[in-house]
């Protein structure tokens, strides 16, 4: 993948979004990095760049999920700039100190101290209570998501956006703890510097699921085609239902297609030929199921003959024939749909077989 798919993959102002909200992350790194390796006396200038840019990650978390939703162009009303003017606002106050030369600085920092404090004691308060009024507007939208991707995608292991759900809980627990710990006398310098120590691990294990999260069929998630579990005005009668349903039962038994990892409700809608919108009705009124539980329960069953059928087989092998990407999604999909891990299985039927 070349950088002139991406637009194309993400959309112009989602690939923005995840620039700003990765640089604000960045920052906050770089902070860590500057304060608790005692980088102010060799770098002066650079103290206090960080603290405008963590103020861009909670509208761009929250636009980056809303774009890749589907969402609408958030320029297209000029007021949504203004989720950006405090990150403006502080960098612009901050100027005149970057411009002084550094022995002005250092004055600054010498002469200035309570006053320096007492701003940047606003600042990360400030900081504190924009991130988790974000992380909530967040819930909604990454619910909806997940809706969507077991609605379009018969594999969700890279599209479940797993990485901006821990981006939310890590810092709401981040907030916590560095309010909640001072406010009930607990307090030391070697507990400040273990925090600023796990924030920059959190900060690194962030960057590293954001890399290995594909974003390749982020553009083919389809909108949601449910509202409050009905389908409204889809034209779809029962006796034209019941014959796409036995179309759509022949190809699973004579084509198998659930055996295609990258199986998605377009894909299928395309040989049964219906639309998305008229196979996901017929899938949730004639069998209670969504796309991804239907498509992963033919798996399953797909599974279970082959554990019984070739004993020799390991698990993981057959994980792989059945059209899973990944050794922990089919160990998911076949305990929920079984109640019980694949090995376990195995060896119950082998137990019955030998009584």
């Amino acid at each position: 993948m070349n950088i002139t798919t991406l637009p194309a993959l993400l959309g112009i102002f989602a690939l923005a979004f995840l620039v700003l909200l990765l640089i604000g992350m960045l920052a906050m790194a770089f902070c860590l990095f500057y304060i608790y390796a005692d980088m102010r006396l060799y770098w002066p200038r650079l103290s206090g760049i960080e603290i405008g840019f963590t103020y861009w990650i909670g509208p761009s978390l929250y636009f980056y999920i809303d774009r890749i939703n589907g969402g609408a162009d958030p320029f297209a009303k000029p007021v949504n700039l203004l989720h950006w003017l405090p990150a403006i606002l502080i960098e612009l106050a901050l100027l005149p100190f970057f411009l002084r030369p550094i022995p002005g600085q250092a004055d600054w920092f010498g002469n200035a101290l309570v006053i320096s404090q007492r701003g940047i004691w606003f600042v990360w308060w400030g900081f504190h209570l924009q991130m988790s009024i974000y992380v909530l507007k967040c819930q909604p939208l990454l619910r909806v998501y997940r809706q969507r991707l077991v609605e379009n995608f018969s594999d969700i292991s890279r599209l479940n956006l797993r990485w901006l759900q821990f981006c939310c809980y890590g810092f709401i627990t981040l907030i916590l703890t560095e309010r909640l710990l001072p406010a009930v006398g607990i307090t030391s310098s070697g507990l400040s510097q273990t925090a600023g120590i796990s924030v920059y691990l959190f900060i690194i294990i962030l960057m590293y699921m954001a890399l290995g999260q594909s974003r390749l069929a982020f553009a083919a998630v389809e909108p949601a085609t449910a509202v409050n579990g009905k389908y409204q005005r889809s034209g779809l009668r029962d006796d034209t239902a019941q014959y796409y349903l036995d179309k759509l039962t022949a190809l699973m038994a004579n084509e198998r297609c659930y055996l295609e990892s990258e199986l998605s409700l377009q894909a299928l809608a395309d040989r049964v030929k219906l639309s998305p919108h008229h196979l996901s009705q017929l899938l949730n009124d004639k069998l209670q199921k969504n796309f991804y539980d239907y498509i992963n329960q033919q798996r399953v069953e797909h599974a279970k003959r082959l554990l019984t059928g070739e004993p020799l087989k390991s698990v993981t092998d057959i994980a792989f024939e059945s059209g899973y990407n990944s050794k922990n999604s089919f160990y998911n999909a076949f305990k929920r749909h079984c109640g019980m891990s694949p090995s376990d299985y195995r060896n119950g039927q082998q137990s019955a077989a030998a009584e």
